[in-house]
């Protein structure tokens, strides 16, 4: 971790790298706090025990879109996309689905 951002390394060999600014607890943390972590069950993600702070990975999916207020990413399914919107005014809440919705291939699909 350095003060701009977190990147993890997975076993799988992939890694991914988030900025510390979409996290507020983190980037106001003074060092030593972001060194007391835990791994949350077999590496779903990582808790901070002094920021009471979690960030959850999320694996199986690829990047698919990504623009300055959200990301795209693309599910195990051949159409299976989740959105990941940003929202200053959820941010560094727990908060529920805002939007679902499905894409259809073919418009006969609708019932």
């Amino acid at each position: 971790m350095s003060d701009e951002s977190l990147t993890i390394d997975l076993v799988d060999g992939c890694s991914g790298s988030v900025p510390l600014a979409r996290h507020p607890r983190l980037t106001h943390a003074m060092p030593t706090d972001r060194k007391t972590w835990l791994q949350i069950g077999r590496g779903e993600g990582i808790h901070w025990l002094d920021l009471d702070e979690d960030i959850s990975v999320v694996f199986g999916v690829k990047e698919y879109y990504r623009d300055e207020y959200s990301i795209q990413v693309q599910g195990p399914g051949p159409h299976d996309v989740i959105a990941f919107e940003l929202d200053a005014k959820a941010a560094g809440k727990t908060v529920g689905i805002s939007h679902f919705g499905f894409r259809l291939v073919e418009a006969e699909d609708i019932d």
